[in-house]
């Protein structure tokens, strides 16, 4: 059933491609190469006193991502890209070579915007575009399938999720021991 969703997928990307549309989608794609579109976001967070902290989220959870897709669920899964299983398909963009799932471009473009998603920061609505664009830029130009795709959404939200929780975490017991710090220093002056 995946396959034939793959292949349904596929075949329909293939129907519509025009040369505007190829455009647009080397420039998606082109965006999330080597992580540059988020390299600018986080460096324009940088400059914001009140999105630094996010800015550091996001330098965490994309390299973990990676690490979790490129390293440890491409070698597991072994999945060829569709221009290696039919090499009669028209490929506008060079890859890495690794497998294909799950797409890394898109587990990483949805990682900074579960980022943006979970912590409610402003620009999620344009942070979304610009992954979605990224994400289906990966099946039009013929590089991922469609379930490579859904495998990296699920990947990148999930790992920013998880840096959710784990800032969440770390912020309360910052905040625990704040109160508790206070509260001692309080009592001591009482009780001198």
């Amino acid at each position: 059933m995946f396959y034939i969703i793959d292949l349904y997928v596929l075949n329909l990307m293939n129907s519509i491609e025009n040369p505007i549309l190829d455009i647009i989608m080397l420039l998606f794609s082109f965006l999330g190469n080597d992580g540059l579109i988020w390299i600018a976001v986080i460096s324009v967070m940088l400059i914001f006193t009140n999105s630094r902290k996010y800015a550091g989220v996001i330098a965490l959870a994309v390299p973990t991502t990676m690490l979790i897709g490129n390293k440890i669920l491409k070698n597991f899964f072994d999945r060829p890209r569709p221009f290696h299983t039919f090499p009669d398909l028209r490929v506008l963009v060079e890859t890495s070579g690794t497998h294909s799932f799950p797409s890394s471009h898109t587990a990483v473009a949805f990682t900074v915007f579960g980022i943006f998603l979970f912590f409610k920061l402003p620009y999620r609505l344009f942070i979304f575009i610009l992954s979605f664009g990224i994400a289906f830029s990966r099946i039009y130009l013929n590089v991922h399938y469609f379930w490579d795709i859904i495998g990296g959404v699920f990947l990148g939200m999930g790992t920013a999720y998880l840096f959710f929780l784990i800032y969440r975490k770390i912020n309360f017991l910052y905040i625990k021991s704040a109160i508790t710090k206070a509260v001692f220093a309080i009592k001591n002056i009482i009780s001198d």
